[in-house]
């Protein structure tokens, strides 16, 4: 079971990949879509992660168009929201900075035993409801 990288575009016509979404953020979370299907993702949407820094988000958004890795446009349903897309060629850029370290993480995932990803599976799943609790939990510190 391969790993998807997360600057792989996905399936489909290249006008529908064209302004595949990223969000700011590290390498290990840019690019990770949060509408499907969607041309481009709203920077408000990088927003709702866990207690960034109020300007985060579009500090991270014009770090990231300055280097031309990102363009910005309106998004046409919401007048107030920003649509943030990926350049192809950062696009581009990214895989073959990252694709030599995704082949080594396939390379690895494909040593384990069915058991062995089930056991990792149930840690990881496990572990990332324990997080989200965790996150709730502080969020209603905040409010109170």
């Amino acid at each position: 079971m391969p790993l998807t990288a997360p600057f792989q575009r996905p399936a489909g016509p290249a006008s529908a990949t064209a302004g595949w979404p990223v969000t700011a953020g590290s390498p290990a979370t840019a690019g990770s879509p949060t509408t499907a299907g969607s041309p481009a993702t709203a920077t408000t949407s990088a927003v709702r992660r866990p207690r960034p820094a109020s300007r985060q988000p579009q500090q991270s958004g014009n770090r990231l168009e300055r280097v031309g890795y990102v363009t910005r446009r309106p998004d046409p349903a919401d007048r107030r929201r920003v649509r943030v897309a990926a350049v192809p060629s950062a696009v581009a850029r990214a895989g073959a900075l990252y694709g030599p370290y995704y082949t080594r993480l396939n390379e690895l995932f494909a040593s384990y035993s069915a058991d062995e990803v089930a056991v990792l599976t149930d840690w990881f799943t496990r572990t990332t409801g324990l997080a989200q609790t965790y996150i709730d939990e502080m969020r209603e510190q905040d409010k109170g």
